[in-house]
């Protein structure tokens, strides 16, 4: 997904991820070139589900680390967790069934080597999503 500033493509990309919360003992990385990056669409998905009453006590909500929360029990326990591309260490462990890949152009190009392998597994999906403003090359010709 690309776009210019404030075109909506955060709150877009949550609804578009939407479809995997139902996965039941889900994952789902949002990955940013920083924490706060990756962190607008975590509250995309976060406050709707809390408002409704469909996150277990316990969410993580840290203003400048790693943010998770999990779906109730009832609503099949997905977890939603950041990740910072600034830290690609964290982007191991169990495999994820989607990666949202924040402001996607300010990442460095290795990300999406990086991102690919961890989705092969399981076949995630992967959503890209930012502008080309600042953009290291490799976003931009990807989109082509």
């Amino acid at each position: 997904m690309a776009g210019g500033v404030g075109a909506g493509k955060s709150f877009s990309t949550a609804r578009k991820a939407d479809a995997y919360s139902a996965t039941e003992n889900g994952l789902g990385w949002i990955i940013g070139p920083s924490y706060e990056l990756a962190r607008p669409e975590f509250d995309y998905l976060y406050v709707p589900y809390a408002d409704l009453g469909m996150v277990a006590p316990g969410a993580s909500l840290n203003a400048r680390g790693s943010c998770k929360f999990v779906m109730t029990p009832d609503w099949g326990g997905f977890t939603w967790v950041t990740k910072s591309s600034t830290e690609l260490e964290t982007l191991a462990g169990r495999r994820p069934d989607i990666i949202i890949v924040t402001e996607a152009a300010q990442h460095p190009s290795g990300i999406r080597q990086k991102v690919e392998e961890r989705a092969a597994e399981r076949r995630a999906p992967i959503i890209y999503s930012g502008t080309f403003e600042g953009a290291h090359g490799w976003y931009a010709e990807q989109w082509e």
